[in-house]
């Protein structure tokens, strides 16, 4: 694998930003230019902007710079827009302040992803392909959840996807911002992009490798807080899903490019699920049998990447503009562990 080298002591920003289903297009349309004007400007250094699925909110998942976004996010234009949006616009940010001690990123290409946009990417298979190398790429080891017995006990435990979304249909007007969270929830974001796949490997993962992705994933969107997961979202690159499976109605992956948002309440318990779902263990096995040295597809252009981000309880704020009941984390407002 080909993992994140970043620039230490050098914190950077990953913001999730999102319209909704009841979000006016002329909203949705400023805030695209406003990112876009970003990007232009160089003060943005990646992005993805992905719909998710099923119901299809338009996330940007962007990481910047510190001084970068702070520029930006204070510039009289974005701060015109954000403080005029109506009680229910359907628009929310959710911004994460990550320290390069405290994330791990990895693809099994050479092209970067995510936060390597921030720095550069080394090959290193020693820190690959066992349980427990997530943990062993953080440079820092304090990274085990604040949250009580008791806390965990009486998360709600309804604000993650029960069915197949992330939200409820009720709307929450208003402003809500959240500041206060427990100590090393982990943020986590995963990848696949098969565009880059030749015909023949493209066909030998349909029969092979489709139905248990599709069941693991599933899986882990609907895992809910008992097994640690706060919030989910299963999302998908819409320029590629019309160019590889137009006519798919497959969920949670449409075998284009997808990416799959996560906050678990910490690093730990996203390891245990994925140790723990037979599922995703038997995956884990053909795949690198099939990919590594010697096997089947070894050498193809299948696209993974990870990253998980430990954030300590100051590097989170979320806010919600008249959102869906249960986006993100606006349904942990009011409990004691997010209250402060």
């Amino acid at each position: 694998m080909f993992l994140a080298s970043l620039p230490p002591d050098t914190p950077f920003i990953l913001t999730v930003i999102g319209t909704q289903p009841h979000t006016p297009a002329p909203l949705r349309e400023t805030l695209a230019s406003l990112l876009e004007a970003a990007k232009t400007n160089n003060l943005l250094a990646h992005t993805e902007t992905l719909t998710q699925h099923p119901n299809t909110s338009q996330i940007h998942l962007t990481y910047w710079p510190l001084a970068a976004y702070q520029q930006w996010s204070a510039s009289p234009e974005f701060t015109a827009f954000w403080s005029s949006l109506p009680d229910n616009a359907g628009i929310f940010r959710e911004t994460l302040s990550v320290d390069p001690s405290r994330i791990q990123g990895a693809t099994s290409q050479n092209k970067p992803a995510g936060c390597m946009h921030l720095g550069k990417i080394e090959l290193n298979p020693t820190l690959s392909g066992y349980w427990g190398c997530y943990p062993d790429r953080i440079q820092e080891k304090s990274i085990s959840t604040s949250l009580t017995a008791e806390e965990k006990s009486t998360l709600p435990t309804n604000t993650t996807t029960t069915t197949t979304t992330n939200e409820d249909g009720t709307i929450v007007d208003g402003r809500i911002t959240l500041t206060h969270f427990p100590h090393n929830i982990c943020f986590v974001v995963e990848g696949q992009d098969h565009t880059r796949a030749s015909a023949e490997e493209q066909t030998y993962w349909t029969e092979h490798f489709d139905a248990l992705s599709q069941k693991w994933v599933s899986d882990a969107v609907d895992a809910g807080v008992q097994k640690g997961v706060l919030s989910s979202r299963a999302c998908y690159s819409p320029a590629a899903a019309a160019a590889t499976a137009a006519a798919d109605k497959r969920y949670p992956l449409t075998l284009g490019r997808d990416v799959q948002l996560f906050y678990f309440t910490d690093l730990d318990h996203m390891e245990k699920l994925g140790k723990s779902n037979g599922t995703h263990v038997k995956l884990r096995r053909s795949f690198m049998e099939a990919y590594g040295p010697g096997g089947v597809l070894f050498g193809g252009g299948l696209v993974l990447w990870v990253e998980t981000a430990v954030l300590r309880g100051e590097d989170i704020q979320a806010e919600y503009v008249g959102c869906l009941e249960g986006t993100g984390l606006l349904g942990f407002r009011g409990h004691a562990a997010f209250s402060g």
